[in-house]
């Protein structure tokens, strides 16, 4: 924090003309004198730089390791099978209620076709419906037909013959809205208002599905279509949404617009991320390492690590420098890379690490990665690791065993995020759905969303309801440079730092009042309403104002505070800025600055 004193012999004639300098600014002879009002230079409103999102908050987090299971959701259907698999578990407000659901997808591993079921429960753990899914294959509990409420994209095979899947819209009482047969699918369907027209597409297997139907559209590349993903973003800024997968860029029709030289991205995962200075997104392919490719398909970075296919990926900055990091889970060894490919860490101690996501629980600036491993002895076993070093945090053995990375989000509302472990338990001869819900024993964590709707959420994506937003959000999804990770805001929100400008003795003498002259930044992408400026001394409130507004990217008008010049014989003195409404910011540890004192 920045400390400004000006005390009487710095103000020289432009305040104190007839002042003698002396020890901390007071008189040695005569009578004190008076100061000329203390002409204060009142700054005016100015502009300041502006972050892009307002996804790395910090916050002070109370002994963030102390772990305990808040909820274990148990389904009633018995599934068939010795082992269990699962997708992530989905948090969305799938009836339009206004109360979070949560869902799971989840299978029983047996001889011939396997036995699975997606599993929807409300926040207390009742069950709610069942639906059944082919590899407990649960893509999204999105809006796709505009009426309050999300519908479930599930994967099922109607005949029970996994060679004819068909991707299915429920709506969130178990009826069905649409089906399409998709022959043997693979990957997860993306959807996104890829016109902005006003309704969603689904991009699945190289075919575009009208969201409200299910009647097909379009269709691309059926080999590149094959992809584990499509990351959505548009690229030249004309108000339609581009989409990436499997190595290529297609337009919104599914015209290609580049691909890369056979076999790069082929079959793997596709993101959309801000790598560089530029206003256009990049894009990382996943396969066996990566490669991240500029907006028109240039290569920047190639990283190759034969040996087998990733299992799961995390997009997050690790390490606390503002710059996102690639996690990479290959056949149960875990490698963090920067994008130009350079190494931070590598650990292959975990056991066979199932999936992997991100989350800065601890408040520190830099992302955990949160990792399910199943151990030698079969354990399954939840880790935090230091993204920083890889080193372990946290670990306990996990009650759930899933496939499907955690999830992070506020299921409750109490402004405390929990983390989500979907899996299987077993019971008597089969496996049955369950949902391991943490958090912190005194729920210190830090925020979060309350909703995390589809497998590859990534903050404004997709709506805590499921909505699917017209064109591109602003901010971009993939301004966030998350994937499977959590950021700490869901939206953007303003960042209030307070700027001193002067301080001022009315009078020279120990018991004049000292003005105070503030003006406020605001550096976030939103507007802070009602902002309380306060001047504090020795934690004690002393005056107080408020701004109506504070727009983003703008310094406001410099303001003055009067306070008795005895408070500063009451301990440190600060001004503290904060908007009203008990509204979270970006940072919340720059809303402060220290006065020195001007006596």
């Amino acid at each position: 924090m920045l400390a400004l004193s000006v005390g009487c012999d710095d103000l020289r004639s432009r305040d104190c003309p007839n002042t003698v300098p002396g020890e901390s600014g007071r008189v040695d002879s005569g009578d004190p004198v008076e100061c000329d009002a203390c002409a204060l230079p009142l700054q005016a409103a100015g502009a300041c730089a502006v972050a892009a999102t307002c996804a790395r908050a910090q916050f002070e987090v109370a002994s963030p390791y102390a772990i305990q299971t808040k909820l274990q959701l148990i389904g009633s259907n018995e599934l068939a099978g010795s082992t269990g698999a699962s997708s992530p578990p989905l948090v969305t407000d799938l009836d339009g209620d206004g109360v979070k659901e949560i869902i799971v997808g989840d299978c029983a591993v047996a001889p011939g076709p396997s036995d699975c079921a997606v599993t929807v429960f409300d926040q207390d753990g009742v069950e709610l419906l069942s639906l059944p899914a082919t590899h407990g294959a649960l893509f999204g509990a999105v809006d796709l037909d505009g009426v309050a409420g999300a519908e479930l994209l599930i994967e099922t095979a109607p005949d029970g013959n996994p060679q004819h899947d068909s991707l299915v819209a429920y709506r969130s009482d178990g009826r069905g809205l649409w089906a399409v047969d998709l022959g043997v699918a693979k990957g997860v369907p993306t959807v996104a208002d890829l016109e902005g027209a006003g309704w969603p597409t689904v991009i699945a297997r190289g075919l575009l599905l009208d969201g409200r139907t299910g009647v097909v559209t379009g269709s691309f590349d059926p080999v590149r279509g094959d992809g584990q993903n499509a990351a959505v973003a548009d690229v030249d800024h004309d108000g339609t949404l581009e989409f990436a997968e499997s190595g290529a860029l297609f337009a919104a029709d599914g015209s290609t617009l580049w691909e890369l030289p056979w076999p790069l991205g082929m079959g793997g995962l596709s993101i959309a991320l801000q790598a560089d200075a530029d206003p256009e997104p990049e894009f990382l392919f996943v396969v066996e390492g990566f490669v991240l490719v500029d907006t028109d398909g240039t290569i920047l970075t190639q990283v190759d690590q034969p040996a087998a296919m990733c299992n799961s990926t995390v997009l997050a900055d690790v390490d606390g420098d503002g710059a996102p990091e690639v996690v990479l889970d290959v056949g149960g060894v875990l490698t963090v890379y920067h994008l130009d490919g350079s190494l931070l860490w590598q650990r292959g101690d975990q056991g066979w690490v199932s999936h992997i996501a991100g989350w800065d629980l601890d408040g520190d600036g830099a992302t955990e990665i949160i990792a399910q491993c199943s151990e030698p002895e079969d354990a399954e076993v939840l880790e935090i690791l230091d993204g920083r070093t890889g080193d372990r945090l946290y670990s306990t053995p996990n009650a759930s065993s899933g496939e499907g990375p955690p999830v992070v989000a506020d299921i409750d509302g109490d402004a405390h995020a929990e983390l989500l472990v979907g899996g299987g338990a077993p019971h008597s001869d089969g496996w049955i759905p369950s949902v391991t819900v943490y958090h912190q024993v005194n729920d210190t964590w830090p925020p979060a969303g309350p909703a995390w709707p589809v497998p590859d959420y990534h903050i404004t994506n997709v709506g805590s309801a499921g909505e699917i937003p017209q064109g591109e959000p602003d901010p971009a999804p993939w301004t966030y440079n998350v994937y499977h990770a959590r950021a700490a805001a869901d939206e953007a929100v303003a960042n209030l730092t307070p700027v001193l400008i002067d301080v001022c003795s009315d009078t020279c003498e120990e018991g004049g009042s000292v003005q105070i002259e503030v003006a406020v930044a605001n550096s976030g992408p939103a507007e802070a309403d009602a902002v309380v400026v306060r001047v504090l001394a020795g934690g004690v409130t002393v005056t107080e104002t408020v701004l109506p507004q504070v727009r983003s990217g703008v310094v406001s008008e410099g303001i003055v505070l009067t306070v008795p010049g005895v408070s500063f014989d009451r301990g440190e003195v600060r001004v503290v800025v904060d908007p009203g409404g008990g509204v979270l910011e970006c940072e919340e540890r720059d809303n402060a600055v220290v006065v020195g004192d001007p006596r």
